[in-house]
């Protein structure tokens, strides 16, 4: 018995990391390292083991996986530029349309997301603070007044933005993970095919319907059924 518990014990003990099996060239014992870590963490797994995971996804040639582990990666490192590198490799290797987006209010969001909830909250308060005070000892600048003044509306509307996100929460992004996804005419199996999506696209919901959910009008027109891909939360 005390030999057996040995052997167990020296084995756990020779048993690599995820992370030293990767650096090792044993991919696919990092891969499944890094899915057990993950299911371990549940819906809070770090940003560095979804990296990770999309590494070693990606050297399996899981690619839409690893497109989805980085996105989930830079929702919680938006600002980290390896996460931006690898997930912009990823795609290039599916030749996934990134749709790029050159408006105004979509330089507005990408500026927004690139902060977390508290940072974003923090800086609305600062911005607020900084109106209120320059707003008190501009009395007899009316130039400035009104540059503090629209700064404090600016402020405002970011709190509201804030407050928004943080109570009406939209429906999260996905990333398909297979091949020919359908989207359909209607929330019905038999609702006319409109098109298919290929791996590793990044989806966007407006609204959920029983098992479907409606395209957001960025991402196209029709609904998907709620399987075939991996939420980015």
């Amino acid at each position: 018995m005390v030999k057996v518990f040995l052997l167990v014990v020296i084995g756990w003990l020779q048993t690599p990391s995820p992370e030293e099996a990767y650096r090792d060239g044993r991919f696919l014992t990092a891969y499944q390292g890094f899915q057990q870590s993950l299911q371990a963490a549940g819906k809070h797994p770090s940003a560095a083991l979804l990296f990770n995971y999309g590494n070693a996804a990606l050297r399996l040639g899981r690619t839409a996986e690893a497109i989805w582990a980085f996105r989930r990666a830079q929702l919680r490192s938006p600002r980290d530029p390896q996460v931006a590198l690898h997930l912009r490799f990823a795609e290039e290797q599916l030749t996934v349309d990134r749709r790029p987006e050159t408006s105004f209010a979509a330089e507005i969001e990408a500026f927004i997301a690139a902060f977390r909830p508290r940072e974003w909250l923090a800086l609305v308060i600062g911005l607020q603070s900084l109106a209120v005070c320059g707003w008190l000892l501009s009395r007899n600048k009316p130039g400035l007044r009104s540059w503090m003044l629209a700064l404090g509306l600016l402020s405002l509307a970011g709190e509201a933005r804030w407050l928004r996100d943080r109570f009406f929460p939209p429906l999260a992004a996905a990333v398909v993970l297979q091949d020919g996804l359908e989207y359909r005419e209607s929330p019905s199996p038999e609702g006319a095919v409109l098109g298919r999506f290929r791996a590793g696209t990044a989806l966007e919901f407006s609204k959920r319907q029983g098992d479907w959910l409606e395209l957001h009008p960025s991402v196209g027109t029709g609904w998907v059924s709620s399987d075939g891909f991996g939420w980015v939360d």
